[in-house]
C-alpha cells in the first residue's frame, strides 16, 4: 500500500517528507537537554527535629512511633531510619508503579495520628518526597572583598538567593558555607536565685516579650484594616534592658545574665578561588528545559553583578548544562562521524555515488523523524536516548541498502522494492522485538532503559518506511 501511493504520488511523498523535516526541526530546537531521563522514584522522607534532644530520645520518642505509625501505608517496601542528635530521619522506599502522591496523603494523615503523642517540643514531622530529577543545575560562588563573610551570608540568604528562586524553572536554592550569628544570654546562676528566678522563667519571659499578634481590626473608609501588635526586640540594648518582673519590682535582663552576640557554630565552609565565601546550589524544577532556566540565570547573575556595583560578585562555578552538552556533543559527533564512514563504505562497495548518496538520506530523515516523534511522546534529549539513536545508526541503512541493491538488480522500482520490502518489515519486527524487555524491566533500570529502547525503536521503523516510500519516489 504505502509502495503503491508513493510510487504513485511522489509530489505528495516529497511534501510529506518536507513537512516532517521542518517540523522535526522544531521539534530539535524545543527538546528540554538532560543528563539522564527523568525519572519519579518511589521514595519519601519524613524529616522530624527535636532540640537539643539525644539519638536514644529521638530513637525512642520520636523515631520508633513514627516508624510504627508509617508501617501501615499502603505499597510500602521497606522502611529504613537514621536518629541523631535533634534529628529522626525516616527513608520510605514504596514499590514501584505506586502513586507518590496518594502515598503521600496517607503518610500525612498517619503523621497527624500519631503527633499528639510525640514530645511537646518536637516540631511536626516534614515529608519530603524524593525526586533524583532535582539534581544541582548550577554552583554559584558568591564573594566580597569589603564585607566580612557573616553580613554576606545576610545579604545571600535574604535577597541574593530570593531573587533566584523568582526564576522560571528554579526549584530550590540551598546555600553552602557561609557564618551567621546567634544571640547568646549567659545566666548568673547565683544572682537568678537570689532573686527567686529560674532560667527556665527567664526563658518564658523572653519567648513571650519577643512575638507579634493579631490585635484585632477596624473599618475606616469602607475598608478593613487588620491590627498587628509588635513586640519585637530588634537590637542587642534592648534584649539587655527587658524587663524581669520580680517579687519586689523589676530587673533589667543584663543585671542577671550576660547578653552577647557571637558566631553559630559553622557546619560547612566553602572555598573557590582560594578564599571562603558563600556556595548557592541552584536545584531546577522537575520538566523544565535546562538550557532555558540556565540562558535566564546567567541573565539574573549579570545583572546582580551590575546591582551589587562590585561590592559583591557572582560566579558560576559549575553547571550541569556544561556536563550535558558534552555528552551530547560526543554522541552527536560519533553520529556524524558514522554517516561519514558509512557514506564511503557505500560508495566503495556500489561504486554509485548516486546510489550512495540515496542511501545516505535516510539517515537525516530518520533522525529528524525520530526527534518529532520524541517530541510528541514527551521524550528529552539525554544519553539514553541519544545512546540509542547512536547504536541504530548502522543498522537504519539495512533496509535501504536492500531495497537500492535489488532495484539495480531487477532494473524495475516498483518490483525490485516489492520484493524485499516483506523481508526488511520482518528484518526490522524481529530487531524491534530484541528490545522490547528493555520496556518491559521493572523498578530504576527499566526507567533509565525504556527511552533507549523507545528512540531506537522509532529510528527503525522510520528508516524502514522511507526505505519503501522516499527511496523508490
Amino acid at each position: 500500500m504505502i509502495i503503491n501511493y508513493s510510487l504513485n504520488n511522489p509530489r505528495s511523498v516529497v511534501m510529506i517528507t518536507i513537512t516532517l523535516l521542518l517540523l522535526g526541526c522544531v521539534a530539535i530546537v524545543s527538546l528540554p537537554n538532560e543528563y539522564l531521563p527523568e525519572i519519579s522514584t518511589p521514595q519519601i522522607i519524613v524529616n522530624t527535629i527535636y532540640p537539643s534532644a539525644t539519638p536514644k530520645d529521638i530513637r525512642e520518642k520520636i523515631t520508633i512511633p513514627l516508624e510504627n505509625a508509617l508501617s501501615s501505608v499502603k505499597g510500602l517496601k521497606n522502611i529504613s531510619s537514621v536518629s541523631r542528635n535533634s534529628i529522626s530521619t525516616i527513608e520510605l522506599n514504596l514499590k514501584w508503579g505506586v502513586n507518590p502522591i496518594e502515598s503521600e496523603l496517607q503518610i500525612r494523615e498517619a503523621i497527624d495520628g500519631v503527633y499528639m503523642n510525640l514530645p511537646q517540643d518536637s516540631l511536626k514531622p516534614r515529608i519530603i518526597p524524593y525526586d533524583p530529577n532535582s539534581e544541582t543545575l548550577a554552583l554559584i560562588g558568591v564573594s566580597s572583598q569589603t564585607i566580612n563573610l557573616a553580613k554576606l551570608t545576610k545579604i545571600s540568604q535574604d535577597e541574593i538567593i530570593t531573587k533566584l528562586q523568582k526564576i522560571d524553572g528554579v526549584g530550590r536554592v540551598n546555600i553552602i558555607g557561609g557564618r551567621e550569628s546567634e544571640l547568646q544570654i549567659l545566666a548568673n546562676q547565683e544572682k537568678l536565685s537570689s532573686m527567686g528566678l529560674t532560667p527556665e522563667t527567664v526563658a518564658n519571659i523572653f519567648k513571650n516579650t519577643h512575638i507579634r499578634y493579631p490585635s484585632g481590626s477596624f473599618i475606616a473608609n469602607n475598608k478593613e484594616y487588620m491590627v498587628i501588635g509588635n513586640s519585637n526586640l530588634t537590637s542587642i540594648n534592648e534584649v539587655r534592658n527587658m524587663n524581669i518582673p520580680i517579687e519586689n519590682g523589676t530587673i533589667k535582663l543584663s543585671d542577671v545574665a550576660t547578653v552577647s552576640l557571637k558566631d553559630k557554630t559553622q557546619i560547612s565552609s566553602f572555598f573557590f578561588n582560594g578564599k571562603e565565601g558563600i556556595g548557592l546550589e541552584i536545584k531546577k524544577r522537575k520538566g523544565v528545559n535546562q538550557n532555558i532556566v540556565i540562558n535566564h540565570l546567567l541573565k539574573e547573575i549579570r545583572e546582580l553583578n551590575v546591582s551589587y556595583n562590585g561590592t559583591l560578585e557572582l560566579y558560576i562555578i559549575d553547571n550541569n548544562y556544561k556536563k550535558t552538552s558534552e555528552s551530547v556533543n560526543t554522541i552527536l559527533e560519533s553520529l556524524i562521524l558514522g554517516s561519514i564512514i558509512s557514506f564511503l563504505m557505500l560508495f566503495i562497495i556500489s561504486g554509485n555515488i548516486f546510489s550512495a548518496l540515496l542511501i545516505i538520506i535516510t539517515i537525516p530523515t530518520s533522525l529528524t523523524i525520530t526527534f518529532l516523534v520524541m517530541k510528541l511522546l514527551n521524550i528529552s534529549i539525554n544519553i539514553m536516548s541519544l545512546g540509542g539513536i547512536a547504536i541504530s545508526i548502522g543498522m537504519l541503512l539495512d533496509n535501504s541498502v536492500i531495497v537500492i541493491d535489488n532495484i539495480n538488480r531487477t532494473q524495475n522500482i516498483p518490483l525490485g522494492t516489492r520484493e524485499v520490502s516483506k523481508s526488511n518489515l520482518v528484518s526490522t519486527i524481529t530487531t524491534l522485538i530484541v528490545f522490547t524487555p528493555l520496556l518491559l524491566m521493572p523498578g530504576i533500570i527499566g526507567a533509565i532503559y525504556k527511552e533507549l529502547a523507545i528512540s531506537i525503536s522509532i529510528t527503525l521503523l522510520s528508516s524502514y518506511i522511507i526505505s519503501v516510500s522516499l527511496l523508490p519516489t
